[in-house]
């Protein structure tokens, strides 16, 4: 039970508090609910019947809440579904995703291409060293991750140029050929180039106008 009420898959304490905590922190209301009401109908359950006669079953109780918490359970899941999509899925904050992937890569390199292992080293390496290192590479254009520090610290980050929608894998299997089709043509006709952008495949730099 222990672990139904901390890694719940619905009414865990984890998840309860980094919805709060992330809709707190990125100043969004997506992500409330009335965790006060919710905690306190919150009771331990038999399993539901599992049997045709409706006997109940022999299993060990689960976490459930009481017939006056049914809205504030609708609201935390409601709230996961708002954060996801809004949040969590953003386009803005997944390509911060890669942005950043790609800084650590290229910084860790230089040690050794991996995290440190012991556990000294590997607690030392926390986001104040990750970001005292992300202000250095931003500033010098000769140091590994340069270009993914100097898009996150000035936010310079790739842009969407293309979402792809069911039916367009059979109009265009490979959407990444029209694009660099259009670099060229760009190219070619000496439009100055702008700000990289991404699309669902890949990563494309794509011209823009004067």
């Amino acid at each position: 039970m222990l672990k139904e009420i901390i890694t719940s898959d619905v009414f865990g304490v984890d998840r309860m508090d980094y919805l709060l905590r992330d809709s707190h922190h990125t100043g969004v209301a997506y992500g409330r609910f009335d965790h006060h009401r919710l905690i306190d109908t919150l009771r331990f359950l038999p399993e539901a019947p599992t049997g045709d006669d409706g006997t109940d079953s022999e299993g060990a109780p689960t976490l459930g809440v009481e017939e006056g918490g049914l809205q504030s359970a609708e609201q935390l899941l409601l709230a996961r579904y708002f954060m996801f999509s809004q949040v969590y899925l953003h386009r803005v904050r997944r390509i911060y995703d890669i942005h950043l992937s790609d800084f650590l890569t290229a910084m860790l390199r230089e040690r050794g291409g991996h995290l440190p292992t012991d556990p000294a080293e590997h607690l030392a390496m926390s986001d104040v060293e990750v970001v005292s290192e992300m202000r250095i590479a931003a500033d010098d254009s000769g140091r590994p991750g340069h270009d993914p520090a100097r898009r996150i610290l000035r936010r310079e980050h790739f842009r969407v140029l293309y979402t792809s929608q069911p039916a367009d894998r059979q109009i265009n299997p490979d959407p990444s050929r029209g694009l660099r089709c259009l670099g060229r043509r760009a190219r070619r006709r000496s439009i100055r180039p702008t700000r990289p952008i991404f699309t669902t495949w890949r990563i494309a730099g794509v011209p823009g106008p004067r």
